[in-house]
C-alpha cells in the first residue's frame, strides 16, 4: 500500500517525480512530491508508505541537495540498493535520474523537475513551508528544512521536544534532517521492543497467578493501561494526554517486581514446608514412635516411604511445595502492598 498525503503547492521550484513498481503484484504507480525529506517505510507516518514486512518502520529518505535528488538509507535493518549497491547505515547517495533504487519487494525510479512557471517567481527559494492545515488528510506535516527560512510554530514546537530528547539521549542536539530520521527510527524501534516486554512481563505474571490461584495485587491506576496484547493498544493508552499514565506505568513495574518477590517467599516458604514433612520429628510420628520405641531400620523404611511418596506422586509434591504456605506467603506481600 501506499500513501501520498495531499498538501497545497510546496514552497520550491522543484518536485521529486517516482516511479513506484511493485515487484510481488506488478502494479506501478507514478507519484510527485513537492516537499522533503520524503520519508519511506512501513509506518503510516511516512510520506510514502510501503505495507509489507520486508520494510523497516522508517527505512529510507529521498531529499534534494544542490537540484540532485538524493537517498539515505535510514538505520535499518533492511537495506537500500543503488543499482544493486547495498547502501550502509545513514549512507546518502545522490541520484542522476537513470538509477534504479531497490527498497525490496519495491523499485523506484526518482527524478527532480521544476514546476513551470515557479522558477520565475520572485523571492528566496526557501520560505516557510504551509501550515498544518494545508494537509487535508491528518497526516503529520513533512519536516521543514533546517537551514534558511523561518519554520512553522509547530514544526518549532516539534524540534525543541526532539533536541530535548536528543540531548538527554544522545548528549547533544540534532541540527540535521538525517540525524533526526535516525533519531525517530531508534525512538519507535526502542519503544515497539518496550511495549512487547512489558506486555510479555504482564502476561507471564497473570498466567502465573492463574496457575498458582494466587491473590491478584491490586494496583492504583492499573485500569488505565488495561491488559492488552496489542503494543499499539497498550501505546495510545500510555500516551492519552488527556490522563496522567505515568504513576499507572510506574505501579505496573512495581507490581510486577513485587510479584517476583512473592514469588521467591512463596517459594522458600513452600520448601521449608517440604523440608519439615521430612523431618525426624515427622518421619518418628509417621513410624508410631509416639506410643512405643522405634528402631533404626523401621525409621529408615518409613523415610523411604515419604520420599517415595513425595517424589512419585505430583499432587503430594506440589501440595508440599505450592500450598498453603506458599500462598500465605505471597499474600502477606499483597496485603502488605494493600495497606501501603
Amino acid at each position: 500500500m501506499t500513501r501520498t498525503p495531499a498538501s497545497a503547492p510546496g514552497p520550491f521550484p522543484l518536485v521529486l517525480q517516482l516511479r513506484l513498481h511493485n515487484e510481488v503484484d506488478g502494479q506501478t504507480r507514478e507519484l510527485s512530491f513537492e516537499r522533503w525529506p520524503v520519508r519511506i517505510g512501513r509506518n503510516s507516518g511516512n510520506e510514502l508508505v510501503l505495507d509489507h514486512p520486508y520494510v523497516s518502520q522508517w527505512h529510507a529518505a529521498l531529499g534534494v541537495a544542490a537540484g540532485a535528488a538524493t537517498i539515505t538509507q535510514v538505520s535499518s535493518t533492511n537495506s537500500v540498493l543503488v543499482d544493486g549497491r547495498k547502501l550502509t547505515a545513514n549512507e546518502a547517495v545522490v541520484l542522476t535520474g537513470g538509477e534504479v533504487v531497490r527498497v525490496v519487494p519495491f523499485s523506484l525510479q526518482v527524478r527532480v523537475v521544476a514546476v513551470p512557471g515557479v522558477l520565475q517567481a520572485p523571492g528566496p527559494a526557501v520560505a516557510a513551508p504551509a501550515p498544518a492545515s494545508a494537509s487535508p488528510s491528518g497526516a503529520p506535516p513533512p519536516l521543514g528544512p533546517m537551514g534558511g527560512g523561518e519554520l512553522s510554530a509547530l514544526h518549532r514546537s516539534a524540534l525543541h521536544v526532539l533536541n530535548g530528547l536528543a540531548q538527554h539521549l544522545v548528549g547533544r542536539p540534532l541540527d540535521d534532517p538525517q540525524q533526526l530520521l535516525v533519531f525517530g527510527d531508534r525512538l519507535d524501534q526502542l519503544l515497539e521492543v518496550f511495549l512487547r516486554c512489558l506486555i510479555a512481563l504482564r502476561r507471564g505474571q497473570d498466567q502465573c497467578r492463574q496457575m498458582l490461584d494466587l491473590r491478584a495485587i491490586a494496583a492504583p491506576g492499573d485500569e488505565l493501561l488495561g491488559r492488552s496484547d496489542d503494543p499499539e493498544v497498550l501505546g495510545r493508552a500510555l500516551f492519552d494526554l488527556g490522563r496522567d499514565t505515568v504513576p499507572a506505568l510506574e505501579q505496573a513495574f512495581k507490581n510486577i517486581m513485587l510479584h517476583e518477590v512473592g514469588l521467591l517467599n512463596g517459594m522458600v516458604a513452600g520448601l521449608r514446608n517440604l523440608l519439615e514433612r521430612l523431618s525426624p520429628e515427622m518421619i518418628r510420628a509417621e513410624a508410631g514412635g509416639s506410643q512405643r520405641a522405634v528402631g533404626p531400620k523401621q525409621l529408615w523404611e518409613t523415610f523411604e516411604r515419604m520420599h517415595r511418596d513425595l517424589a512419585e506422586e505430583d499432587n503430594t509434591t506440589f501440595e508440599a511445595v505450592f500450598g498453603h504456605p506458599f500462598d500465605q506467603a505471597y499474600a502477606s506481600l499483597a496485603s502488605d502492598k494493600g495497606q501501603g
